[in-house]
């Protein structure tokens, strides 16, 4: 008899460790599956992360084979745009972009005149190889209609040394 009851709480005490082995895993399941949920999230973000950087990489890459390693100088697309004294620029400022690279941001302020004109000048800046990008525009009209003066933001990737 006494075997027998021995041998009875050795299979109620397994019995209880399985149940309570089986209750942890099944309640452990909620927080994991929260866990993988986020991961996919993380991941979905990372991807389109990585889309990007590769866009990025390939153009830097083509630039590098092109040996288009600066933006046209904005004096000089000014003036052959718009004229001499026509807009007053702000010294670039770079910062890095990776790879050795880096974006140089400048501000163009344009003097009264038409705003053809200062959309031909947006069409060369970004007609070059790295080509400078319009980031912001504010215009301030004149009392003549299609004309006023603006202010330009524009930025652009170089190389630091070739």
């Amino acid at each position: 008899m006494k075997a027998e009851r021995v041998w009875k709480a050795v299979a109620l005490a397994f019995a209880a460790v399985a149940a309570a082995a089986t209750l942890h895993v099944w309640l452990s399941g909620f927080r994991y599956r929260e866990t993988l949920a986020q991961k996919r999230d993380n991941l979905r973000q990372i991807s389109v992360y990585a889309e990007r950087w590769a866009r990025e990489e390939a153009l830097r890459n083509r630039w590098e084979a092109q040996q288009a390693w600066s933006p046209a100088e904005l004096d000089d697309m000014v003036a052959r745009t718009l004229g001499a004294d026509a807009a007053a620029i702000s010294p670039p400022q770079a910062t890095p972009a990776g790879a050795g690279w880096r974006r140089s941001t400048a501000t163009l302020e344009v003097k009264a005149g038409p705003y053809a004109a200062a959309a031909g000048l947006l069409t060369g800046l970004g007609a070059g190889a790295p080509p400078w990008r319009l980031r912001e525009i504010n215009f301030r009209p004149a009392a003549e209609a299609g004309q006023g003066t603006m202010s330009l933001a524009v930025e652009a990737l170089e190389k630091v040394h070739p």
